[in-house]
């Protein structure tokens, strides 16, 4: 299939995604296209800072992490003079 028609066959799949559909299909793209990015930062760090977050996937899995907005909330009343 030449380039022209993958790009029109790719156009009318899009075309009958519902919303839901659409926005999944944006995140894959999106998550695609900033791969080579992201390893081209996960090259940049550290044996350490590789193994700090590996360290911290694991606690998560095991359900040992923090929520975000529990410690935003904890942050915004300690800085915030409330």
């Amino acid at each position: 299939m030449k380039t022209a028609e993958l790009k029109n066959s790719i156009c009318q799949k899009i075309d009958q995604l519902d919303d839901k559909e659409l926005n999944e299909i944006n995140g894959i793209i999106m998550n695609y296209l900033n791969q080579k990015d992201n390893d081209e930062e996960w090259d940049k760090l550290t044996e350490a800072q590789k193994t700090g977050l590996y360290k911290a996937i694991e606690s998560v899995k095991k359900g040992e992490g923090i929520l975000h907005d529990d410690i935003m909330n904890k942050y915004r009343s300690k800085y915030s003079g409330k």
